[in-house]
């Protein structure tokens, strides 16, 4: 009784991990698609160098954010 108490919390906490795991991934997969998508727009209306100008900048700012946690 006391090992099936031990491990249902743990269990859980697992679970809940995977899921944060998950939003985060699915957080990041659609940061990067707007950025595309924002690429993509400023090309189309002929701002090429402003996007190749922006790119590095946004990267930079992005990697600035995970290393806060």
């Amino acid at each position: 009784m006391l090992f099936a108490w031990n491990k249902g919390p743990r269990l859980e906490r697992i679970h809940t991990a995977s899921i944060n795991k998950k939003s985060v991934i699915i957080r990041a997969t659609v940061m990067v698609l707007t950025q595309i998508i924002m690429i993509a727009i400023m090309t189309m209306t002929g701002g090429g160098l402003l996007a190749l100008f922006l790119i590095p900048v946004v990267l930079s700012s992005r990697n600035l954010n995970n290393n806060k946690g």
